[in-house]
């Protein structure tokens, strides 16, 4: 199982996309609140193993809570898993230690270079970036120096598009590895900002081609080629069972990070219920009768297909992504269809390996996969 764990709802930065806005609570979590999570993460874990991811606004303001919440943990019979996603400002070489020797995933928030970064991660209340770059800059590097490995997650806006291969190459050349990049939809993406992207895309197909061997994870790429082999329903994750959940700072419980601390989609707290069938129920509310997803014929591979709580916060719908989303996917999707069939026909380990776990494993495969498959038999 999984469970997301609010720190602190406020954050030092006011990113200009923050999909939580601007308008943040002040809260953050009590060693009480702390204490009784845990102990409901243990009472309802099925699994072998706990996934606890730390989040906020910032949880690294309230780092205090980080601390003890690992230490709690380490008490209880079952194992948990440490995952935080920081802007990397608060974090200093103790907190960094500390997370490597107890195995966290640390996803970074760095935009790219100090030119992107300063374009929409300004400090609050302020209208600049003031040192926070550097900070974050030289953890970063103490990170990659003691072989850390930390996920870089990259947020590509219509404003920054046009450095996006350069900011991969920026961070490869630093050491980095492992690059989650996410593309703003909560904007809109006009024809300009589309064929930038297109142009970008292509820089790197080529790049990705040539060095991916190289590098972990570019989840441009990675987080998309099972979905081109493997024939899976095309469903959201389960957010809203006790299996994949939130956790806020007052101790109240959400099926997402998209919707938590939304009033309406509040689920119990920690001294009432966890309430599935009131969860069930709101989702039912926002569910389009008629959904464009359903006859489209790339929803195998893309998000708005999978991510109910983000498409809420785009249209109110669960299962109707916007226009910016559907653009963005569709420009993705024709540059993973490249890659992955050149990567095939070069017999590139990469897909390769994953191709034969599939079929040792018995996996249906896609169609996509099948006739590339056939073509390639016939040339």
């Amino acid at each position: 199982m999984d469970c997301t764990l609010y720190l602190a709802d406020n954050c030092n930065l006011e990113c200009t996309y923050c999909y939580e806005g601007h308008q943040k609570g002040m809260d953050r979590i009590s060693k009480t609140t702390v204490e009784k999570a845990i102990d409901f993460l243990e009472q309802i874990n099925t699994d072998r193993e706990i996934d606890l991811t730390f989040l906020g606004g910032e949880p690294m303001l309230n780092k205090e809570m980080m601390y003890y919440a690992v230490e709690y943990s380490k008490k209880k019979l079952v194992k948990f898993n440490y995952i935080i996603t920081t802007n990397g400002t608060c974090c200093d070489k103790k907190d960094i230690d500390y997370m490597h020797e107890n195995g966290f995933k640390v996803s970074l928030s760095i935009d790219g270079d100090r030119r992107t970064h300063e374009l929409n991660r300004k400090i609050k209340g302020k209208d600049d970036a003031g040192k926070t770059y550097d900070i974050i800059i030289e953890n970063l590097k103490y990170m990659v120096k003691n072989s850390f490995p930390v996920i870089i997650r990259m947020t590509v806006t219509c404003n920054n598009v046009q450095y996006l291969y350069s900011n991969v190459l920026y961070f490869y050349n630093m050491g980095v590895t492992k690059l989650d990049i996410e593309f703003n939809e909560f904007e809109e993406w006009k024809i300009h900002s589309l064929q930038l992207l297109e142009h970008e895309l292509q820089k790197l197909d080529f790049w990705y081609l040539s060095n991916g061997d190289k590098i972990k994870y570019l989840s441009l790429f990675d987080g998309k080629i099972t979905f081109f082999i493997a024939k899976r329903k095309v469903q959201f994750c389960n957010a809203g069972r006790k299996s994949h959940f939130v956790i806020n700072s007052k101790g109240e419980f959400y099926p997402c990070n998209y919707v938590c601390n939304q009033e309406q989609w509040k689920i119990g707290n920690l001294k009432t219920v966890f309430d599935e069938k009131k969860c069930f129920n709101n989702i039912k509310l926002h569910i389009e009768k008629q959904s464009k997803c359903t006859e489209c014929e790339i929803n195998f591979a893309c998000v708005g297909a999978r991510c109910g709580f983000k498409n809420f916060n785009l249209t109110g719908f669960l299962n109707k992504p916007n226009d910016n989303l559907c653009n963005l996917e569709k420009i993705l999707y024709k540059h993973n269809e490249l890659v992955f069939a050149e990567m095939y026909r070069r017999k590139d380990a990469r897909l390769m390996n994953l191709l034969e776990y599939a079929l040792v494993k018995g996996y249906p495969l896609t169609n996509w996969m099948i006739e590339l498959m056939e073509q390639e038999k016939e040339c």
